[in-house]
């Protein structure tokens, strides 16, 4: 490796040299923020004396050969600093043009001579920079002055060469400035021999200035930077391009690093990969497997395909494409590992017909994901298990009765992963506040349109929610009336229920924020005139009323107490509990690997030393009294301690021993001893966090970190 400080100037107007980026390399991304950032330190540069330079970083490459020979091109592969020198080089272009629109032709021309081309050469050839695949036709149509003819631009690229144009100063000796400013920018340059460096390792080890790289970056480069180009360009345009596709270029940048992490979940079944250590972590996984590189990506783009549709809601299939829409509304991302296998399965039983996996089957088990994350969320039970229940849920698979094996699986779950049942999801989804969810558009168009033929979207501007008992601060008498003593209390309790809310044309939703009920009724787009399934009930309930008790109906505390529980039971049939007999269910009782069988004392765990004994029962009455919403579990090989449905400790105990479990991430825990140590493999309970405990010394200490773990979970909760 042969590293030196220089000029910009030296790097470019070296004679047959071109710079490459490699094809796989990511698009342009600099935005207008970096590039006025540029802007401002050129401007303050211009300004100082001649001597002075700007450090703008590194640019890193290395030589295909070394063979330099006149009139043959050098090729240097750029691994880091395309995207600064990229982006001087539009700005090169556009300070060339600024000087033909002022007469001064020589500069021009200098310019394009000494940073833009090779004048000797044809093709790519003709070009000092050959930027990547998505980039380097806007960027030659730029440089040839020919941007206004291109069809599918790339737009970042040609965005940021307008910026500049617009910036450009329209005076030579304000152009002069900028232009030594150029001149005088420092970087250091390393030449990397590819036959005695490793590219990846240095690419891995530099620190960018500019945007930072994405674990998809590092991924794409470790699996593609050192291949021969050939290889290099197959294994690009068959199967990475293809993901980059798949996910659309938005989507790629937001998206694969969470495919890239779930992909290793569903992989290693592991719950705890942090999303800034995906890359490492898979690097070291499929290092230990010694794949090669072509199978490690010809798996990531088949499980990448099932990702981006999943997340896209792109399905050909608009049944199961609406059911993805659901998951994404929900933001139930935590569904993806084991979505991806299932998918993956629902598909091959398709081609080899293996095992058994219908279309229905199919639905029917995302229909039941959705259902068990819905009610739980409406039963406010903490979703922070989600991620440990759905990195394993696969295991439980049994693919000569896989739907079965499945719905069996979540009607099992005890404990914090519960899937709740009818009973406790009616009485949540009647009582709770539903208005203030971040789901109630999607609560409301479910119920709304269930068994509809012409469904409707209710997140435009023609449609709106409106609260029958209002939500005003202060009601007008009639209401007071209506509701009687303790008003206050009752609407402030009552109005954001399911049962008082329904669907109105959005015109008429501030006329009727104080209407009595009569009057909301009969104004015109109001209740009755609104046509919105969601509001047949109240009418129902009008007439009724009034034929029977030959008045004005009125709406109270009653009707939407009714109401709400009524929509509750239309709840449990849109988001249905699984149903499965009990004689379909038995074979799993007992070898579901979630089953977590409780006990009512520790005799079935190994016995301690008396010793030991004392450590254990010392420690085991602190934790009870840590917090009076703690509770115990005693399972076949630990003791868990929960806050609410949740672990925060567990105890595994031996005969001379004690490990103890906690469960947060290690960075977040205080141990000034160095006493914990990460775990992630190897261990009973849920922790990531293990304690060694061989007598009672540092007692409190310890007692200390148990509790740091206890108030972790609370502010999760």
């Amino acid at each position: 490796m042969k590293a030196k400080e220089s000029k910009l100037d030296d790097l470019l107007s070296n004679v047959d040299t071109k710079f490459t980026v490699p094809i796989f390399q990511r698009k342009y991304s600099w935005d207008e923020e970096q590039c006025h950032t540029l802007w401002k330190d050129l401007q303050k540069l211009g300004e100082t004396s001649l001597n002075s330079g700007h450090f703008i970083g590194s640019i890193v490459c290395y030589q295909l050969n070394d063979i330099d020979m006149p009139g043959v091109i050098k090729e240097k592969i750029l691994i880091d600093g395309q995207q600064r020198l990229t982006t001087l080089s539009i700005l090169m272009i556009a300070l060339s043009r600024a000087y033909e629109k002022l007469g001064e032709r020589t500069a021009a021309d200098d310019i394009k001579n000494r940073f833009i081309f090779n004048n000797t050469y044809q093709g790519e050839d003709r070009f000092k920079l050959v930027p990547t695949a998505d980039d380097k036709e806007t960027y030659f149509y730029i440089a040839k002055g020919l941007e206004s003819e291109l069809i599918h631009p790339s737009e970042q690229l040609l965005n940021n060469f307008n910026y500049f144009v617009d910036l450009l100063p329209n005076t030579v000796e304000e152009l002069n400035k900028i232009y030594m400013a150029i001149i005088k920018l420092d970087i250091v340059y390393v030449v990397l021999t590819k036959n005695q460096d490793n590219p990846q390792i240095i690419f891995e080890s530099m620190n960018s200035t500019g945007k930072g790289l994405s674990q998809g970056d590092l991924l794409r480069n470790y699996l593609l930077l050192d291949l021969d180009t050939e290889v290099q360009k197959n294994l690009y345009e068959s199967y990475w391009r293809p993901i980059e596709q798949d996910f659309g270029q938005q989507g790629y940048v937001e998206r694969f690093d969470f495919f890239l992490r779930d992909y290793l979940i569903m992989t290693e079944k592991k719950n705890n990969i942090r999303l800034d250590r995906a890359y490492e972590e898979f690097k070291n996984y499929y290092e230990e497997k010694n794949f090669s590189k072509e199978e490690i990506i010809k798996r990531l783009r088949k499980y990448s395909k099932y990702y981006s549709t999943i997340y896209n809601c792109k399905d050909k299939d608009a049944e199961i494409n609406n059911l993805w829409k659901q998951l994404k509304i929900q933001r139930a991302d935590t569904v993806y590992p084991f979505l991806m296998q299932v998918y993956n399965d629902y598909e091959e039983s398709q081609k080899t017909h293996e095992f058994e996996l219908s279309r229905k089957d199919f639905i029917d088990i995302v229909k039941a994901i959705i259902s068990y994350v819905f009610r739980r969320y409406i039963c406010e039970i903490p979703s922070n298990s989600l991620n440990k229940t759905f990195a394993i849920l696969y295991n439980s698979v049994d693919k000569k009765n896989y739907r079965v094996s499945v719905l069996a699986t979540l009607m099992l779950l005890d404990s914090y992963k519960v899937f709740p049942n009818n009973e406790d999801f009616k009485r949540a989804f009647a009582t709770r506040d539903m208005y203030n969810t971040r789901l109630k558009n999607y609560i409301l168009e479910q119920l709304e349109n269930y068994n509809h033929q012409n469904p409707i979207s209710i997140d435009n501007n023609k449609v709106s929610i409106e609260h029958i008992l209002p939500e005003t601060p202060v009601l007008k008498f009639w209401w007071q009336e209506v509701l009687g003593d303790g008003w206050k209390q009752k609407q402030n309790e009552n109005m954001h229920r399911i049962g008082n809310l329904t669907l109105t044309k959005p015109v008429y939703n501030s006329e009727m924020r104080d209407y009595s009920f009569k009057k909301k009724l009969a104004v015109s787009g109001g209740i009755k005139d609104s046509h919105f399934i969601l509001s047949n009930w109240i009418l129902d309930y009008v007439d009724n009323y009034e034929k029977e008790n030959k008045k004005d109906a009125e709406w109270n505390i009653k009707q939407i107490n009714d109401r709400s529980y009524d929509l509750a039971d239309l709840a449990v049939k849109i988001w249905e509990y699984p149903n499965l007999s009990e004689e379909e269910i038995k074979p799993y009782k007992f070898s579901n690997k979630y089953e977590k069988v409780s006990y009512e004392n520790i005799d079935h765990l190994p016995e301690m030393k008396e010793k030991i004994q004392k450590v254990f029962d010392r420690f085991d009455k602190d934790i009870m009294e840590l917090d009076d919403r703690i509770t115990k579990v005693i399972t076949k090989h630990y003791i868990a301690y929960k806050y609410d449905y949740s672990n925060f400790a567990e105890i595994i105990v031996y005969k001379n021993s004690l490990n103890i479990l906690l469960d947060l991430p290690i960075e977040l825990l205080k141990d000034d001893k160095n006493i914990a140590e990460s775990i992630t493999v190897g261990s009973w309970g849920t922790g990531n966090i293990r304690i060694k405990v061989w007598d009672d010394s540092d007692y409190d200490y310890k007692l200390d970190l148990i509790r740091q773990s206890l108030e972790n979970e609370k502010n999760i909760n």
